[in-house]
């Protein structure tokens, strides 16, 4: 008992030893932002398509990332204008879903539909090209990007018209789910940035 008492007093004195700014003082760290803020922007404006599958075409199985119908989508830029100093990536197109829109299962999340559509097993995917040839590595997935020039490129250059391709298709379970026929939309937003 006296041992344990011996102990507690020689405690309770080391605590006492110890300087007391070390138990309640804390540094200050001075901390700088450099942020580079740059004028620059262009009018956008793009196609709205609707792409049509007739019943034969849409009752046969594509299998996995199967494509059953293809249809392409235009954005156009104008008005551009700005400076590219202190610029970093370059010009590039981010898409990402409006609400009511969500990924399809089993998609990466490169096939989109919305809470109306009627149809299973199927979504709609926009490419980063003008063709489908690429297949499902070319696609766009939610919130990816797709870029318009390199770093530095000017702004004249971006007026123009890119088109893409956008199509209808399975995603990787295609050929272990029973798709169904129905309506198909989504709703995307794409925005424009150079940085």
């Amino acid at each position: 008992m006296k041992k344990s008492n011996y102990l507690m007093s020689v405690l309770c004195c080391m605590a006492t030893l110890l300087p007391v700014g070390e138990l309640t003082a804390a540094d200050s760290q001075l901390i700088t932002f450099n942020i580079s803020v740059v004028a620059g922007s262009c009018t956008m404006t793009s196609s709205k398509k609707a792409i049509t599958i007739n019943d034969s075409t849409f009752s046969a199985n594509p299998g996995n990332w199967g494509l059953l119908a293809s249809s392409s989508l235009s954005i156009s830029l104008s008005s551009c204008s700005g400076s590219t100093s202190g610029l970093t990536v370059g010009p590039v197109l981010t898409l990402s879903l409006a609400p009511g829109t969500t990924t399809l299962a089993s998609s990466n999340n490169k096939l989109f539909r919305d809470s109306k559509s009627t149809s299973t097993g199927f979504g709609i995917g926009i490419y980063k090209t003008a063709t489908t040839s690429a297949g499902e590595t070319n696609l766009v997935p939610n919130n990816g990007t797709i870029a318009l020039g390199s770093n530095g490129v000017s702004w004249s250059s971006l007026q123009k018209t890119y088109t893409y391709a956008v199509g209808v298709l399975c995603a990787s379970n295609c050929t272990s789910i029973v798709p169904t026929g129905g309506s198909l939309s989504a709703s995307v937003i794409f925005t424009f940035t150079y940085k």
